[in-house]
């Protein structure tokens, strides 16, 4: 779903898509969220490509 999109019509477009929809919940994504996304879940591995490609 894109930034600032509804939840509604996110699960509108699930039930036309006839999707399964078997729980839906809105809500911000916490500090974890952020992290895993901008460093990896696998505290192992290296993360140094990551830093390469957002600096083009």
């Amino acid at each position: 779903m894109a930034a600032g999109g509804a939840g509604q019509e996110a699960l509108k477009a699930a039930f036309v898509q006839g999707l399964d929809v078997r729980t839906f919940q809105m809500r911000e994504p916490s500090l974890h969220d952020a992290f895993i996304g901008l460093t990896g879940a696998d505290p192992d591995q290296d993360q140094g490509h990551r830093t390469e490609e957002a600096a083009r």
